[in-house]
């Protein structure tokens, strides 16, 4: 289930990106330590870090990839003018109740 949902969330950015006049710009992130990021999207001088999760229940330890990366980032030189929007994506909850906690700095 979770590969055929990181496939459906990468078409529906790439139809975003297509349908708004932007490139086609979809990457992902993996480094010799095994850290992996499932999309990394330039957008509009900002960059998202997009985790993708095929779960109705996402925890605080599913942004922890992202965070990491996003600590990398702002250290490295040059990289302080880049701004970064990081995003758990998943499929939505089976009951009504809604929560937006998840890790600082990560969007639901």
């Amino acid at each position: 289930m979770g590969s055929l949902f990181e496939g459906f969330i990468a078409c529906e950015i790439v139809k975003s990106q297509v349908n708004s006049g932007h490139r086609r710009e979809l990457y992902f992130f993996r480094d010799q330590q095994g850290l992996e990021i499932d999309f990394v999207v330039p957008n509009k001088g900002k960059t998202w870090l997009i985790e993708a999760k095929a779960t109705h229940t996402p925890k605080p330890e599913m942004a922890t990839p992202m965070n990491r990366l996003a600590s990398a980032w702002n250290q490295a030189a040059g990289r302080q003018g880049t701004e970064l929007d990081l995003y758990l994506v998943h499929r939505p909850p089976r009951s009504p109740t809604r929560s937006t906690a998840l890790a600082p700095g990560s969007k639901l």
